[in-house]
């Protein structure tokens, strides 16, 4: 316990030097080091290595072993939609809490196929869940250039509601440390509104509660979550290995066409599941 609380002391200390010198003018450069300490820290202490591994959240992943196994290999992803269509219901039938897409399907292939209904298992999955908001679909702003998923997809989905931006903060690094919980979006009659974005409205699908936007900041669960007018939710995740459960999504295809809803249950059940892409040579981020 001594040793313990002495380390906890040395990192407080150490904290505390390094948010005073990274908040001096001539050190703008350095703006971040702080957070990265306190990671450094919280990861290499003792401390660190107590309590469970039980995450609220886990990923559905696109990964390289999905891109090299059959059906999907050598298939653009826009023709995975049937296959995606079965995962997605496995998961929701698992009892999942909401699914969330962090990949986005701009086109449709039904557009360049003479089967018209090639998407249709998976618009029916959409339209079945619309009401229940299990399903939320990402978008992403780039510039002045917003990507979105395919009309038929965001339709079926349940439009706009049901559609929410995956946009993160980078530092001027290149390194992303935080998130923006709402951003401006302008809506069809031109009015400017904040909504959330992908990670705060899952959550607040998940718990039943609206956040709030509030003078000292976000409001959420009877807390403020993130404090000023940024808005924003400083990174701050458990990065040991196996922290947030992922399952590569040709292995879960496989699962469903065997059946297995058992396994779905045990994975799945009550969880916040995000479908992404976690590529080697795609979607990364430095964090």
């Amino acid at each position: 316990m001594k040793v313990r609380l002495r380390d906890l002391l040395v990192a407080m200390g150490a904290a505390v030097v390094v948010t005073v010198l990274a908040s001096l003018p001539a050190l703008d450069r350095f703006h971040g080091l702080d957070i990265d300490l306190l990671h450094w820290l919280r990861a290499n202490l003792p401390a660190a290595e107590s309590g469970p591994l039980d995450s609220p959240a886990v990923v559905v992943a696109i990964d390289e072993k999905s891109h090299a196994t059959p059906p999907f290999e050598g298939i653009p992803k826009v023709m995975w939609t049937p296959q995606m269509a079965e995962v997605q219901a496995a998961v929701l039938g698992a009892g999942a809490k909401v699914f969330g897409w962090d990949v986005i399907l701009p086109t449709s292939a039904s557009t360049y196929l003479n089967n018209r209904r090639f998407d249709q298992a998976l618009l029916k999955g959409f339209r079945a869940e619309r009401r229940s908001g299990r399903i939320v679909l990402g978008r992403f702003q780039l510039n002045e250039q917003s990507i979105s998923p395919h009309r038929a997809f965001a339709m079926m989905a349940g439009g706009a509601a049901n559609v929410r931006n995956l946009d993160i903060n980078l530092d001027d690094d290149g390194i992303s440390r935080s998130l923006p919980l709402f951003q401006k979006v302008k809506s069809k009659s031109g009015k400017i509104e904040e909504i959330p974005n992908m990670a705060m409205e899952l959550a607040a699908r998940a718990m039943g509660e609206k956040p709030r936007l509030a003078p000292g900041g976000v409001e959420f669960l009877g807390r403020t979550v993130a404090a000023g007018g940024e808005r924003e939710l400083i990174f701050n995740f458990d990065a040991r290995a196996g922290a947030i459960p992922t399952y590569s999504f040709a292995d879960l295809y496989h699962c469903a066409k065997a059946g297995r809803s058992d396994y779905f249950k045990q994975a799945f059940a009550g969880k916040v599941v995000l479908f992404g892409l976690v590529l080697d040579i795609e979607d990364r981020k430095l964090s």
